[in-house]
Parts: structure tokens; C-alpha cells; sequence
């Protein structure tokens, strides 16, 4: 009998110290720590998209999109809004203007990166001064760990505003 309990205390013990060194699977203060840095790029992703003035030239949005979003989403996907700047977020008119994005949600996408839901809060002077919204704009991030820190690898924004 002694050393059935010796056997299964020596397993559970192996179990528990495999499953806290586990590289796949986040601890939760890592996993914590994860959702708030992908919130903070998102959010100051949101704060440079009045930046980039979609109604200019394309050689002027293309330059734009570079400087202001280059931080912030995958070098692939930068290339892809250069070569169609149209396809890119940014400010379409002087008023209203994108003011920032309100993440509502953060989930797990189960490759090791994340899926955010917000909004793009857009604003005039009046809202600007108020804290209110202009208009709202369901958009949906995809956000990835590439060369060890994260970026927006895709961002789907709905047509209507709200």
C-alpha cells in the first residue's frame, strides 16, 4: 500500500511540475500580461488613426500609412494598405475624424495570438471636448507575436456606422 501512495504522489508531483513549465501553455499572470500589452497596442494603434488622411493623393496616404502605422501592424500588412491605401483605416473627412479605439473584448485565437473587438470612436470639436462619440465603428484585430512583440496582423471594420 505504501507503495501505491509513493507512486501516485511521485506522479501527480510530475504532472505538476511539467504543467507549470509547459512553454505552450501561458501562466495566467502571462496570460494577463499578454491581453493588456495587446490592449495598449491596439488602443494607441487607435490613437494615430486621425493621423493618415485617406482623401489625399495615394502617394500621400501610402507615405502616411507608412510613418503612422508602421509600429504598429506587420510588415505585411503595411504593404498591403500602401498598395491600396483605400483598404486602410484612417480619417476619411476633416469632421468628424477618428478619435481612438474602445476595445470591448480580447480572446485567445488559440495559434498564440489574439482576436480584439471594439469600436472606432470618431469625433468632432464638440465631442472632443464633451468625451463623447460622433459615431461608432464595429472593427475586429487580429494581433500576433512576431519577432517578440505584437502587432495587428489584420483589421476588419465595419462598413455602417453605429
Amino acid at each position: 500500500m505504501g507503495i501505491l501512495v509513493a507512486v501516485i504522489a511521485a506522479a501527480i508531483l510530475a504532472g505538476l511540475f511539467f504543467m507549470d513549465h509547459s512553454p505552450d501553455v501561458p501562466s495566467v499572470s502571462q496570460a494577463i500580461e499578454e491581453e493588456s500589452d495587446v490592449i495598449s497596442l491596439v488602443e494607441k494603434f487607435g490613437d494615430v488613426l486621425k493621423k493618415v488622411s485617406l482623401s489625399a493623393p495615394d502617394d500621400v496616404v501610402a507615405k502616411e500609412i507608412k510613418e503612422n502605422y508602421a509600429d504598429f501592424v506587420t510588415p505585411e500588412l503595411l504593404t498591403k494598405w500602401q498598395s491600396d491605401p483605400q483598404s486602410a483605416p484612417g480619417r476619411m473627412l476633416s469632421s468628424p475624424w477618428p478619435d481612438r479605439i474602445d476595445v470591448k473584448s480580447v480572446e485567445a485565437d488559440g495559434n498564440g495570438g489574439y482576436v480584439v473587438s471594439g469600436e472606432i470612436i470618431e469625433v468632432t470639436s464638440t465631442e472632443l471636448q464633451n468625451s463623447g462619440a460622433a459615431a461608432k465603428k464595429r472593427v475586429t484585430l487580429g494581433v500576433i507575436r512576431k519577432e517578440n512583440r505584437w502587432l495587428i496582423s489584420s483589421v476588419e471594420a465595419a462598413k455602417q456606422y453605429e
